[in-house]
């Protein structure tokens, strides 16, 4: 496993462009949050032992901050389409790795420009990890990667650069938060602990290698159910070399407070030692290089709803555009990039409260609306229940509001949960109206025969073409579904962005004149 705090190293050409768009290729050199693992953290329809197959170690790649293809990733900004990327980032790489990715990087003759980020994972080490001699080590392979790279790319040719984020603020906010798949919460996930598994990844894990009713017929309760997942998951950790959790110095729970100010002092003296050599090296044979460690000041901004799901550990697909923006930004503050980038709305319900109107993390514009029902959170067939929303009887609805005017990319996800629908007329239905509710459009139905066990299931919804100012979701029951059918929903997350304009480098805004305004966020870096 890899860090939440590591970057990527990346190539930006600023030779050779037509039009405004460069005409070499960007190189990414990185680890997991480069190649986004486990951004992605949505089970569909999966039960938990298909979805820890399937979403385990997953790179989503075009969901990268670095080499994406949305249109805020860094590569997207700098006017990369993706046939355009070389992309050699790959899980667990630290600056030792380094120059093996550069060499790689550079046996493409296109690639003119490079944008540094490791250095996490040199931070990220195993619980009990003593740094001395770590930072001299680091410095040494610094110094080969630029050397290879201010002598392979071409003169005039760009390095960005950034520092690490601090990796202590998961400790500090993550750690008691239910928000894995499988296991009770974060510190438990950290820990690997499978005294600690949730009993619905229990009973899912029962029923996908016997079945529900074999699993009652062996008298497999509750304690069982989580002991035969105890013993699948040290299984599959052993299978795959595992011995602790990711960054066991910082997460671990046998880690403590002197470990985690170790940590943290390391990360600034590797953010200085990263600013001094891109110093020395700027200028190079001709080769810029830009550094600037706006995201380690930033890291207080990392919200929650940044970090996957699935592991607690790496950024999710907002989270991923958060590092895009934050570093984005700081090029920007520097002066070395003109132009704008995208104006990002985040809508979060965890239903952590019994109100229709709370704001768990993010401010929503209104509330929920019942339809058919009392109108209450907290009463009736619709509510919040368990900190999760309950839809059950017929032709019960409920409905929220999400303004999204001028966006240019919007999707929804969240997880859901059925029981008790035994026929398939049994249905609750999620629906996108671009019209303030006068016409409806179903994305999906959640119908019987199914009984689900655990919150894991969900999806990504791309509602794009329904964005503006009268966009609304809701979850609607089937008019025959009976009073004892439910199902569940939680973590409702909306994700959109509007695109502001191109941004381009300043050796084209010179080149043009200075006839383009410079565009710089009011704020300090």
């Amino acid at each position: 496993m890899v860090s939440l705090v590591s970057l990527a190293l990346l190539v930006v050409p600023q030779t050779g462009f037509s039009q405004g768009m460069p005409t070499g290729k960007l190189g990414v050199i990185g680890d997991s949050i480069a190649s986004a693992t486990n951004s992605s953290d949505m089970c569909g329809r999966r039960d938990i032992i298909e979805c820890v197959d399937d979403l385990g170690g997953l790179h989503s790649r075009p969901w990268s901050y670095s080499a994406g293809v949305e249109s805020w990733s860094l590569a997207s900004l700098l006017g990369f389409p993706a046939d355009r990327v070389v992309d050699a980032s790959d899980d667990g790489e630290e600056w030792k790795d380094a120059l093996d990715q550069a060499q790689r990087v550079t046996a493409d003759p296109e690639v003119d420009t490079v944008f540094i980020g490791l250095g996490a994972n040199d931070v990220c080490q195993a619980r009990g990890h003593d740094y001395t001699g770590d930072l001299d080590l680091a410095e040494s392979h610094i110094d080969s990667t630029l050397i290879h790279l201010t002598e392979n790319l071409p003169a005039g040719g760009t390095i960005y650069w950034t520092g690490v984020l601090d990796v202590t603020w998961l400790h500090q906010n993550m750690a008691s938060r239910d928000h894995n798949i499988i296991f009770e919460n974060c510190q438990a996930t950290w820990d690997l602990d499978s005294n600690k598994v949730k009993d619905g990844a229990a009973a899912d894990a029962c029923d996908h290698f016997f079945d529900n009713n074999a699993c009652n017929v062996f008298e497999i309760g509750e304690e069982a159910k989580d002991l035969l997942v105890e013993l699948l998951l040290d299984q599959w950790l052993d299978s795959q070399g595992i011995e602790e959790g990711p960054c066991g110095k910082v997460l671990s729970s046998q880690s403590n407070s002197q470990d985690r100010e170790e940590a943290l002092q390391f990360s600034s003296d590797l953010n200085e030692l990263m600013a001094r050599k891109a110093r020395e090296y700027s200028g190079r044979n001709g080769v810029r290089v830009l550094y600037h460690d706006r995201i380690f000041s930033k890291t207080e901004e990392f919200k929650p709803y940044h970090v996957s799901r699935f592991d607690c550990f790496h950024p999710s697909r907002p989270g991923q555009a958060f590092l895009a923006e934050e570093i984005w930004k700081g090029f920007m503050l520097q002066g070395n990039l003109f132009g704008t980038q995208h104006d990002a709305t985040m809508y979060v319900d965890e239903f952590a409260e019994r109100d229709y109107c709370s704001e768990d993390l993010t401010a929503w514009e209104g509330c929920w609306t019942e339809v058919n029902d009392d109108g209450t959170p907290d009463r009736g067939d619709v509510q919040i229940e368990g900190a999760r929303l309950r839809v059950r009887d017929n032709s019960r609805q409920i409905w929220r509001a999400i303004p999204l005017d001028n966006a240019d990319a919007a999707w929804v996800s969240f997880n859901w949960r059925r029981r008790n629908l035994d026929r398939g007329e049994d249905y609750v239905t999620f629906e996108v109206s671009p019209d303030g509710g006068e016409n409806w459009i179903e994305l999906d139905r959640f119908k019987g025969d199914g009984d689900d066990f655990g919150m894991h299931r969900g999806t990504y919804y791309d509602i794009s073409e329904y964005a503006g100012s009268g966009t609304r979701i809701r979850f609607r029951a089937a008019p025959g579904l009976g009073g004892q059918d439910e199902v569940f929903f939680d973590n409702v997350t909306v994700q959109a962005w509007t695109d502001t304009g191109t941004s381009i480098p300043v050796e084209l805004y010179e080149l043009m004149g200075g006839r383009m305004w410079r565009l710089i966020p009011a704020e300090t870096p």
